[in-house]
C-alpha cells in the first residue's frame, strides 16, 4: 500500500543521497551522484551533476593545456601561471544510466557519500541550490570556479541545508589534481542566502501559479 505524499513539495520526489565522486585519471575530474526516490512507490532515479566550461572542442584542450602542466619528469604537477579569461560554466543535471554514463568517468573513485533521511530533502530544493550554485559562479574560472568548486559548493552546503549523515571515503583527494591543492573559493555561506532567496521567489511562482488555478476552477462553478 502506497503512502500519501506529505506536501506538495515533496510531489516530485526527494533526494535520497549524493555521492561525491572523482576520475583517477587525466584532469581528475569531480562529480556528484545524486540517488532521488518518488515519495509514494520509492521508485528511485540516479542523477550525474558537474561543471565544465562552455567552449568548443578546441577550446576547451586549449583551457585544459593552459592549466595544467608537469615537469620535465613528469612527476611534479603544477599549475600555469599564465592568465585564463573566464568562460561561461556548463554546470550539468542529466539522468545516469548506471551501466553506460558512470562508464565514460571510469576508472572513479568515491570521495564521500551524504545520505538523507525521508522527508528532508524534497527534490525541488535541490534544483533550487543547483540554481544559486550557478547564479553565485555564472562563470568557469581555472583556479577558483571549476569542477572541484561546484562539487564541494554543492556536497556541503546541501549537508549544511539538509543534514545527512556524511561517510568519507577518500575525502583527502578532494580539490587536488595529481596531489596539487586547487584553489576553491569557500561558498557555502554565501549560496546560502541565494538559495534562500531563490526559494522565496519560488514559492511566490507557486502560490501565484494555485491561486490562477483556483480562479479558473471557480469561473468553472
Amino acid at each position: 500500500m502506497s503512502r500519501p505524499v506529505p506536501d506538495i513539495e515533496y510531489l516530485y520526489g526527494e533526494v535520497a543521497e549524493i555521492v561525491h565522486l572523482k576520475v583517477k585519471d587525466g584532469k581528475q575530474h569531480e562529480f556528484l551522484k545524486v540517488t532521488v526516490k518518488h515519495v509514494s512507490t520509492g521508485a528511485e532515479a540516479k542523477f550525474l551533476a558537474d561543471r565544465d566550461a562552455q567552449t568548443s572542442p578546441e577550446d576547451h584542450s586549449r583551457l585544459g593545456s593552459q592549466m595544467y602542466s608537469r615537469s620535465a619528469s613528469d612527476s611534479t604537477p603544477s599549475l600555469s601561471s599564465s592568465s585564463t579569461p573566464n568562460v561561461p560554466a556548463r554546470d550539468q543535471v542529466h539522468v545516469c544510466n548506471v551501466k553506460t554514463d558512470l562508464a565514460q568517468f571510469s576508472p572513479y573513485i568515491v570521495l564521500a557519500t551524504l545520505s538523507f533521511s525521508p522527508h528532508s530533502f524534497p527534490l525541488v530544493n535541490l534544483t533550487i541550490l543547483l540554481k544559486a550554485v550557478h547564479r553565485h559562479a555564472p562563470d568557469y574560472t581555472l583556479k577558483e570556479h571549476q569542477c572541484y568548486w561546484f562539487a564541494h559548493a554543492v556536497f556541503f552546503t546541501a549537508k549544511n541545508l539538509f543534514g545527512g549523515v556524511q561517510t568519507s571515503n577518500e575525502i583527502d583527494s578532494r580539490g587536488k589534481w595529481h596531489r596539487l591543492v586547487i584553489r576553491k573559493e569557500e561558498s557555502e555561506e554565501a549560496i546560502k542566502k541565494e538559495y534562500e532567496k531563490a526559494k522565496v521567489a519560488f514559492e511566490e511562482t507557486e502560490r501565484s501559479k494555485q491561486a490562477g488555478i483556483i480562479v479558473r476552477i471557480s469561473n468553472l462553478i
